[in-house]
């Protein structure tokens, strides 16, 4: 019993370990790098915006622009990112933080197969404030052919987006047509 339970061990051995889900290269898109805001939504109905952006015309669906005097910041990424990167945005309407920062926090991401996952902490400001703001986490990821974008938030899964279905963003934002 005692050599069949070692030679069954030793052929786990040399079997090929399954592929674990890739973690992408991916990069953080700052709340200031572009002079835009998210626009509104029913934060009542869908405390979470989930949005994966693939195209100048989805940034602009999900992005207002905020043109101030005296800056000179570009509204939104070059047309160009999106040869070869999308954006996956998870934003939520909080009561104005003391530091931005440690609201949200990016965790990992995985990509298995054509299924996409964010995973990452949000931290409510314990502090009250007379206003509100929309605060968001924004990743470039590799372009791909994703059928599913998943979103984990302190571990529990929260949302997901199913493109195979035309599903970019929760809640649909629209697209302009200009």
């Amino acid at each position: 019993m005692k050599a069949a339970m070692v030679i069954l061990l030793s052929a786990l051995l040399w079997l090929p370990s399954l592929p674990a889900a890739e973690t992408p290269a991916y990069r953080l898109l700052n709340n200031s790098d572009y002079q835009s805001f998210i626009k509104n939504w029913d934060e009542q109905k869908n405390p979470v915006l989930y949005a994966l952006i693939q195209t100048p015309k989805k940034w602009d669906a999900v992005f207002h622009p905020a043109p101030v005097m005296g800056q000179n910041k570009l509204f939104s990424p070059d047309p160009k990112v999106y040869e070869k990167e999308s954006i996956l945005i998870v934003a939520r309407v909080i009561p104005a933080p003391g530091n931005v920062q440690k609201v949200f926090k990016l965790e990992k991401i995985e990509i298995d197969g054509k299924i996409l996952t964010l995973h990452y902490q949000f931290a409510a400001p314990a502090e009250s404030a007379s206003y509100t703001i929309k605060d968001f986490l924004g990743v470039f990821v590799p372009k791909g052919d994703y059928k599913q974008v998943i979103f984990i938030e302190n571990g529990k899964p929260t949302g997901s987006l199913d493109i195979t279905k035309g599903q970019w963003s929760v809640p649909p934002m629209t697209e302009d047509l200009l």
